[in-house]
């Protein structure tokens, strides 16, 4: 039995269009304008990590109707953070380190990233040995970011995180079912998170990215979603 309180499935996944102006006059008064959008109401773009969707794409034969945003485009660079205790109104996600340094967000991670590189592991400096090295171990996003990068970055950006794209608790949710990259970038860093991210701006670990890539089926797909930032349909 599915209990459904609309008059329809899919829950929020729905695609609208709307039309701009009336009688084919557009907002702006402009009357040969004639523009349409199409409006989702639930998830709107996909990141191209999962490898297994990429095969998804391939099999359902689902190229043409792929629409691709590119790294580089304004759309995927401009992020922005809400965050009251550092600045009033939203504060823009750096994109470069020269943008990094003139960010607000640098007083809560530049003494973090300097003290970092000096210190030991990151992962399970405050656990038993026998918890530590088993394969199942898991902790919360809150957690994982409080230990590794300070609670206040935990609190700022990670709660932040969790309500932009689950709407869930950074304090209940696990990071390894809903962050695995972050998981993977401290595997790197042979327990730190940011030897991990040096490493991947320095090129290491693309050799088992390429491997994993290996063992789906992907066509053009690959091709198609190399240097994507987030796609749709």
């Amino acid at each position: 039995m599915l209990l459904e309180r609309q008059n329809r499935f899919r829950g929020w996944v729905r695609s609208e269009k709307a039309q701009l102006g009336n009688d084919g006059q557009s907002a702006s008064g402009d009357s040969n304008a004639n523009i349409s959008l199409t409006v989702e109401a639930g998830p709107r773009t996909l990141r191209p990590a999962s490898k297994a969707i990429l095969e998804l794409i391939h099999l359902l034969n689902l190229q043409p109707a792929l629409l691709t945003t590119p790294r580089t485009a304004p759309a995927a660079r401009s992020r922005f953070l809400y965050a009251p205790s550092i600045q009033s109104g939203l504060t823009a996600i750096p994109t470069s380190p020269f943008a990094f340094l003139r960010s607000p967000l640098r007083k809560i991670l530049l003494s973090t990233i300097l003290r970092k590189p000096l210190r030991k592991k990151d992962r399970f400096t405050d656990l038993s040995t026998e918890l530590s090295s088993a394969k199942d171990y898991d902790e919360s996003l809150d957690v994982f970011l409080s230990h590794r990068l300070g609670p206040e970055v935990a609190r700022v950006m990670g709660s932040a995180l969790c309500h932009g794209i689950y709407a869930a608790d950074s304090r209940e949710l696990s990071v390894r079912a809903a962050f695995p990259s972050l998981y993977s970038v401290e595997e790197r860093g042979g327990g730190s998170v940011v030897r991990g991210i040096l490493k991947g701006l320095l090129g290491f670990g693309k050799a088992a990215q390429e491997g994993q890539a290996a063992d789906y089926g992907l066509g053009i797909v690959e091709a198609l979603i190399r240097g994507v930032a987030v796609y749709s349909f």
